[in-house]
């Protein structure tokens, strides 16, 4: 029982709301996440983790996040290490692009 983040290197100059990854947990088929510790640098949207700003700091950010499932009592927690890259060297070779949060809507890739 663990809680997983599907990625955790972000870009430096990502805009404010840019997914970071997708968490979930082993546990619960709808766990529940807060952020306990950020820096103030992301936020849990839904089951999304997202930058609140830009351009973030270059280097390693920790995170401690709690997950809790309804209907069953459990508390799962995790410390996460999230790369803030500089945007030159996070994008060479990956082919990702940014995909940027927006309330009520699904994840969008921004336009040109």
């Amino acid at each position: 029982m663990s809680i997983v983040l599907s990625n955790d290197t972000v870009q430096t100059e990502a805009p404010a709301g840019t997914i970071v990854g997708l968490l979930s947990d082993t546990a619960s088929s709808q766990p529940v996440f807060t952020l306990l510790f950020s820096g103030r640098l992301f936020a849990v949207k839904g089951t999304w983790l997202v930058t609140t700003e830009s351009p973030l700091p270059i280097g390693r950010h920790s995170i401690l996040v709690l997950a809790r499932g309804p209907g069953i009592f459990f508390i799962n927690l995790a410390i996460f290490s999230i790369v803030v890259a500089p945007d030159t060297a996070s994008r060479v070779g990956l082919g990702v692009d940014k995909v940027v949060f927006q309330p009520q809507s699904s994840p969008t890739k921004p336009g040109p």
